[in-house]
């Protein structure tokens, strides 16, 4: 994520910083899916 943030602010290009941006944006969804997939792997709930 932090790549695409640098990149982000460092683009002259508003359609790049735009691009950049929405990548931030889909790179923090996949690592909030994953982690919570290991929180349920890791730890299940025991009935």
């Amino acid at each position: 994520m932090l790549m695409y943030r640098h990149l982000a602010d460092a683009s002259t290009d508003n359609d790049q910083k735009i691009l950049f941006l929405g990548l931030v944006a889909m790179e923090r969804s996949h690592k909030s899916r994953l982690e919570e997939i290991y929180t349920n792997m890791a730890f299940p709930k025991v009935w």
